[in-house]
């Protein structure tokens, strides 16, 4: 049974890396929220670490996330 995932990196290349690695760790192809950083890289947060650490601090629990995303 695929799962839904949230990915919260410091960057795309990150992202991919990840989910290849979850895919194989569980043996499936999982269903991915990518939290951060945001598409254009300029978004409210940033990227890098810094813009992980200002996602941390400000977002809302991880299961009022997954729960609103309609997932």
């Amino acid at each position: 049974m695929s799962k839904v995932i949230g990915i919260v990196s410091e960057g795309p290349t990150d992202y991919l890396v990840l989910k290849t690695i979850i895919d194989k760790i569980t043996g499936e192809e999982n269903r991915y929220l990518h939290l951060q950083p945001e598409a254009d890289m300029m978004g409210r947060y940033g990227n890098g670490w810094k813009g992980v650490w200002k996602w941390c601090k400000e977002t809302a629990p991880l299961d009022v996330i997954m729960d609103s995303s309609g997932i």
